[in-house]
Order: C-alpha cells, then structure tokens, then sequence
C-alpha cells in the first residue's frame, strides 16, 4: 500500500467523514419516514 502525500490525506479524511455522516443521516431518515 503506498504513502499518500499529506495534501492527498489532508483531501480524503474530510471526504470519507462526510460520506459516513451522510449514509448515517440517510439510514436514521430511512429508518424513521
């Protein structure tokens, strides 16, 4: 598995959050419509 660069981590840990918080709030609003 090679290094990513820090700009490329810096790019994918807000991204890989947001697309958790997102699948979550679509589950929660699934789950309760």
């Amino acid at each position: 598995m090679p290094v990513l660069p820090s700009c490329c981590r810096m790019l994918t840990a807000p991204l890989l959050s947001y697309v958790f918080i997102v699948s979550l709030l679509s589950h929660c609003f699934l789950m309760f419509s």
